[in-house]
């Protein structure tokens, strides 16, 4: 009798400490993996209500693939320069048929930055943007997002998904119709 319970007793402890280690593991990893994203806030220098009023501040507007993305820090921020195939123009005029846009955000010495809980363009990913011309020290001959996030519209298929912070008439942006771009 002494035996068997020194066996189920022996027989529960591994199986405690099985458990134990698979949880402390799986916390771990959970743990690491937030540690490795890093939130960033900030304000909006103007917010878009209207799908009419991003068309009329943007300077480009077209439909994208984004082919390579390389991420760098200036001046304490970290910045994203995606190299893109422009598969049509909806606004404005390209020579070539690519562009460089420059976003908030990116991944830099192994963790994701992601302005306003937007990440930036991934390789292979197809989007149609609304684009400024930008004009400043971190790159030449490139575009920034019109309203930093608010004019960028991830695609899957037909389907589009707005930026998780989009106002008015951009949060109900589904398909290309929504944007009335014909």
């Amino acid at each position: 009798m002494s035996n068997v319970w020194r066996s189920k007793y022996t027989y529960m402890i591994c199986l405690l400490l099985i458990i134990i280690a698979v949880t402390g593991l799986f916390l771990a990893e959970k743990k690491n993996a937030s540690e490795s994203v890093v939130n960033i806030q900030g304000e909006l220098s103007k917010e878009y209500d209207s799908v009419d009023a991003l068309k009329q501040d943007s300077d480009l507007i077209v439909e994208i693939i984004a082919t390579n993305v390389n991420s760098l820090k200036y001046e304490g921020l970290i910045f994203s320069i995606t190299d893109s195939t422009v598969n049509k123009v909806y606004k404005g005029a390209i020579q070539g048929s690519s562009i460089k846009i420059l976003e908030n955000g990116g991944s830099y010495e192994g963790k994701e930055y992601i302005f306003e809980e937007s990440p930036v363009l991934k390789s292979s990913e197809s989007a149609i943007v609304f684009l400024k011309k930008y004009n400043g020290p971190i790159t030449d001959h490139a575009y920034v997002v019109t309203g930093a996030i608010q004019g960028k519209f991830k695609k899957n298929g037909s389907k589009l998904h707005p930026p998780h912070y989009a106002p008015g008439e951009l949060a109900g942006v589904k398909d290309i119709a929504n944007l009335r771009l014909n």
